[in-house]
């Protein structure tokens, strides 16, 4: 596993992450935000292929490990997973090798927000998202190469996989 250098907030609230004018994001302290606030301020991130949140040109790239990492971790309070930097997409073996030491590090659970996805396309894990509730609403939050980062209802997104499994 390589080590990258992802900012890991230390904050025992919500973290605000901004880019502004930043090469690397910026992590300040403030209050429990909201469901809202926290959507828009993932919606314009961008996909990056091992993406990690890193800031170009103001706007935050991510894959879809990289944004289940940084969500958990920001906004909901949860331990940083491990970074994975060069974990190339389209080597979907090691993909899936790389998601599954991850989800031998959680506990498994019931579909709740602050949870990571784990999605099966057949025998393999390719892809994850985490759970966010809106409006009482439980979904995932994910981002892909088509979609960039987007918010679905669980069962609709649950639809487009083989198995889905949840772990905090």
């Amino acid at each position: 596993m390589e080590r990258c250098r992802c900012p890991a907030p230390t904050a025992t609230f919500y973290p605000v992450v901004s880019c502004k004018g930043a090469s690397r994001p910026t992590i300040t302290q403030a209050s429990p935000c909201s469901e809202v606030f926290m959507l828009d301020h993932y919606r314009d991130a961008r996909y990056h292929d091992g993406g990690r949140g890193e800031c170009v040109g103001g706007v935050r790239r991510f894959d879809c490990y990289g944004l289940v990492r940084a969500v958990r971790a920001e906004q909901f309070g949860l331990a940083t997973l491990p970074c994975y930097a060069g974990v190339a997409t389209t080597d979907a073996r090691r993909v899936s090798r790389s998601l599954v030491e991850v989800r031998d590090g959680l506990q498994p659970c019931e579909a709740q927000a602050g949870a990571m996805a784990l999605c099966y396309t057949g025998a393999l894990a390719l892809h994850c998202a985490v759970l966010v509730a809106v409006g009482g609403r439980l979904g995932a939050l994910e981002c892909t190469v088509d979609q960039h980062v987007r918010w679905q209802p669980l069962r609709q997104f649950c639809r487009d996989f083989s198995r889905v499994e949840f772990y905090t």
